[in-house]
This record gives C-alpha cells, structure tokens and sequence, in this order.
C-alpha cells in the first residue's frame, strides 16, 4: 500500500440549464438557469508509474507484470461543490466519459478504481489516497457510512445511500448523488479516479455535471451544468 496527497483543485462556477420546459395547460413555462449553485474542479491527472510507487514493491510488480505491459494508469483528482439557494438538489451525477483519440475500438480506457465508492452521510474525505497492490483505492472507514458508539447503531438501521460510484471497470464512471431524509445535496466534495488506459494510444476524459432540483411551484427539474461560455472540462492521458 501507497499515500498519495491530494493536490489542490481550482474550481470553475458553473450555470445550471434547465434540460427542457415546464408544460402548464396547453402552453410551456420558461425556467430561469441557476447561476452560482454548482462548481466543478479542473482535473488533475497524475501517472502512476515505477518510479512514483517504488516504495511498494506489489505496486512495482503489478506495473512489471504481463497485465500491465500494455497499459498506463493515471490518478485523476476531482472534485464539485453545491451550493443550494432556496431550492433543494434532489439528485446530481458528476460523470466522466474516457475514450480513445484514435479510431481503434479496443481496449478502451476504463476506471480502474474510484472513490469514494458508496457514503450513507456526508463525511470530509481524507486528503490522502491509499492505493494498494493492484492499483485499486482503498476505501476508508468514513466511506461506509460507519461510525462510533450510538451513530454506528443508527447507520445499520439507516442505509439511504448518500452518494454512490457507478460503472467502475468502464468507460463512462459517475458519482451519483442522493437527497436523504437526514443528507442535503451541498458542500464541497473530492473524487479520485484510477484510470487504465492503452499504452499506444492517447486518453481523452470530459468531465460534466447534471441534477435535478426540487423548485417551488414547478416541482422537480432536470438541469444541465455548462460554463457561461460554453468549453468544457477535459484532460488528456
């Protein structure tokens, strides 16, 4: 096992866009975009290479072995940040979609590994990345939802699942998040994305954010997050 500090991540505000309008009636009702709700963090790629796990002689072996000969891995650092007004999240999906430069279908990048992987509670993530033998996050007490005395009785009885990595082993990883009864949608919250990718061929990743909001009068809407003059957020491996 390996730790890795985390780097510091900018953040980019984001504006919320309705995905389509409400129908009242026989007609369709604008809804306003939300400015200042969401920010995503610029992504911060790092390989994973012998030299920077040399002190873990597994990791070295794992990145000598046969299964590693034809690719390369990369720690991607994320992270997003919710600010709620007067109107809660009721569901948010960062997602990221790797895919090959060139026009060769196989083998594709993948996640490899991500955390957090599954959260009952909003928690402060450590700062720190434990990677083991074969590359894979390892998950932290706090991820599980678990905690002391009293607190680790009442998550056993309560297990809404906060927030949920998806689609690990593919090319499309998401983080969902989950509005529960005791869990707001808000804070500043940080990802670390293991990637595995072909060694002969360049790695594209885009970075987007949707959700859906609770608003007055409207009921629940669907919202897309787009900078205010339309780039996006990619990285490249």
């Amino acid at each position: 096992m390996i730790v890795f500090e985390a780097p510091e991540i900018p953040e980019h505000d984001l504006i919320l866009e309705p995905e389509n309008r409400i129908t009242r009636g026989s007609g369709t009702e604008s809804v306003d975009p939300l400015e200042g709700w969401v920010s995503i963090g610029e992504p911060v790629p790092v390989p994973l290479t012998i030299d920077s796990v040399s002190e873990d002689k597994d990791l070295v072996n794992f990145l000598k072995s046969e299964n590693a000969e034809h690719f390369k891995f990369h720690r991607v650092h994320l992270s997003c940040t919710f600010r709620p007004h007067n109107d809660p999240f009721v569901n948010a999906w960062l997602k990221v979609q790797l895919a090959r430069s060139d026009d060769i279908q196989t083998p594709q990048p993948i996640a490899w590994s991500m955390k957090p992987r599954r959260l009952e509670k909003f928690v402060e993530i450590s700062r720190t990345v434990k990677i083991g033998a074969s590359l894979k996050i390892l998950p932290e007490v706090a991820e599980l939802g678990i905690g002391s005395g009293s607190e680790r009785k009442q998550t056993w009885q309560h297990n809404e699942v906060f927030l949920e990595a998806l689609n690990e082993l593919q090319s499309d990883p998401i983080w969902e998040f989950t509005k529960t009864d005791k869990e707001p949608i808000r804070k500043s919250h940080r990802f670390d994305l293991v990637v595995r990718s072909p060694k002969d061929a360049v790695t594209g990743g885009m970075v987007s954010l949707s959700a859906t909001v609770e608003r007055k009068r409207l009921g629940i809407i669907p919202y897309k997050a787009a900078f205010p003059d339309n780039p996006q957020l990619t990285f490249q491996l």
